[in-house]
């Protein structure tokens, strides 16, 4: 009787073992493929974002797509392989390509390409519109898109309103002096420049 026990409890143990080791196996498979849709892959659109303090930097995300070998073809005409890396790996590896041989310093987000998505620009803008969203956009980018302000908008009055109704209100010399004042716009959002407050020397006299 103690044999017969003893060996159902070996049988029970050993198909446990069993269990966990095919538990194990299929959590692997099924993360696999979650990892493998990120890597980036021959013919696949991705935005870029450069900056730092070149000039020749473009001012805006641009678009590239890896060719059939992996490749991109960016600043200076830098062929920089890409396929099978994640859009971080990606990422690092094209500021590798150009720090400290080009640049002393630069930061660089990476995404695959997008649904088109939109962000608005109202109030005292030189070109208040609908404009296409892009990864990584800033405030400072946003304004740049639609030219500008004209000189009638008080550019320590900007506000910022989120869908889902949340607003921020900051200043476009801040965001331009300093990084971590520039804050990223996100697709849907409304940037409202303010007009300045005149005083009464600037205010339109009526005439009789």
């Amino acid at each position: 009787m103690e044999r017969r026990l003893k060996a159902l409890r070996c049988l029970a143990f050993g198909f446990s073992v069993l269990a966990v080791g095919y538990a194990s196996q299929a959590g692997q498979a099924t993360n696999e493929p979650s990892r493998n849709l990120d890597r980036l892959k021959p013919g696949d659109s991705i935005w870029i974002t450069l900056r730092g303090d070149a000039p020749s930097l473009p001012p805006m995300p641009f678009e590239s797509r890896l060719s059939q070998s992996g490749h991109i073809m960016s600043l200076f005409n830098i062929s920089i392989e890409l396929a099978s890396l994640s859009p971080e790996e990606a990422a690092s590896r094209i500021r590798d390509a150009y720090v400290p041989r080009y640049f002393r310093s630069l930061e660089v987000e990476l995404s695959k390409a997008w649904p088109m998505q939109f962000f608005f620009v109202d109030g005292e803008s030189k070109g208040p519109s609908r404009q296409i969203w892009t990864p990584g956009m800033r405030l400072t980018d946003a304004i740049r898109v639609t030219g500008g302000l004209p000189p009638t908008a008080d550019p320590t009055h900007v506000e910022i309103r989120y869908p889902g109704g949340a607003t921020q209100t900051c200043s476009l010399v801040d965001a331009t002096n300093s990084p971590d004042k520039n804050p990223k716009i996100s697709p849907g959002a409304t940037i409202l420049v303010h007009a300045k407050e005149l005083s009464p020397w600037d205010r339109p006299r009526r005439t009789p």
